[in-house]
């Protein structure tokens, strides 16, 4: 009978070095699209001023600030995808 969940490293391994790339991708879409907002919203430099842009720029630093927990989850769980490689990998060395 064969099993039907299987643990294929190097294709986990792909999706892996995905994810990272995806990672690196979104924090510096993140650190971008914050500088920009910082430097135009509510400025005075004619883009985005006035009441509306002062409760939109109050309400994006509050989520801005979330922005290095949510990159560290992400980062996280592809050092917990690699720990789970190196066991598996560890594992079927000894057999």
């Amino acid at each position: 009978m064969e099993a039907k969940n299987k643990f294929d490293p190097n294709e986990i391994q792909k999706k892996t070095n995905e994810l990272k790339e995806l990672t690196s991708r979104v924090e510096k879409n993140f650190v971008n699209i914050d500088s920009l907002i910082m430097s135009t919203v509510e400025q005075n430099v004619g883009v985005w001023d006035g009441e509306s842009a002062h409760q939109f720029k109050a309400k994006w630093s509050n989520l801005a600030n979330e922005f290095p927990n949510l990159v560290d989850i992400f980062q996280k769980q592809v050092n917990n995808i690699e720990l789970a490689i190196k066991k598996v990998e560890e594992v079927d060395t000894e057999k």
